[in-house]
């Protein structure tokens, strides 16, 4: 099975070049196995890991983004591959530890101060809400354009909010 994107994608932020893939492709792969499968749905999921070169329309529009219409109306947007960027950042915002032979660690830094925990939340939210935000404008794209997905709907009633529904039963 393919990715959509992996290091060397990374575009919308400035990543330390001390960092290399091996330690930021887990989070792309957390990105795109828990956000982004859950908002497409398992089919569509599956069939775009496994093309995630498709030069043909519609994937490429989906994956790169662009212009498009529906009705009267012109649209554009970012593209998946924009915001499981986004995603990934997120998740690698919300870990400060490094990784080392000894465990997890939060090095001190006679450079700098480290952000605090809140700091770090607040930042993981505001990135994770721009994700959001390019998401929509995705699955809105799949909505318009449903009959050039048929994986998108596949009869599943599953949420596809990007948001956990917790039921209490009683």
């Amino acid at each position: 099975m393919g990715r959509l994107i992996d290091y060397a994608h990374m575009s919308i932020r400035d990543i330390t070049e001390n960092m290399g893939s091996e330690e930021f492709d887990p989070y792309i792969l957390e990105a795109e196995e828990v956000d982004i499968k859950q908002i497409l749905g398992n089919a569509l999921f599956t069939d775009l890991v496994n093309n995630p070169e498709a030069t043909t329309p519609p994937y490429a529009t989906l994956l790169a983004g662009g212009s498009y219409t529906d009705g009267d109306y012109t649209y554009e947007f970012k593209g998946l591959r924009h915001a499981l960027q986004y995603y990934a950042w997120s998740r690698y915002i919300e870990n400060p530890y490094i990784h080392t032979v000894s465990g997890l660690t939060n090095h001190d830094d006679a450079f700098g101060t480290k952000p605090t925990q809140d700091e770090l939340k607040k930042l993981s939210d505001n990135v994770r809400s721009l994700a959001f935000a390019f998401m929509t404008d995705v699955t809105e794209y799949l909505t318009r354009k449903s009959a050039d997905f048929p994986l998108w709907n596949c009869g599943s009633s599953r949420n596809r909010s990007g948001q956990v529904k917790i039921r209490i039963i009683g």
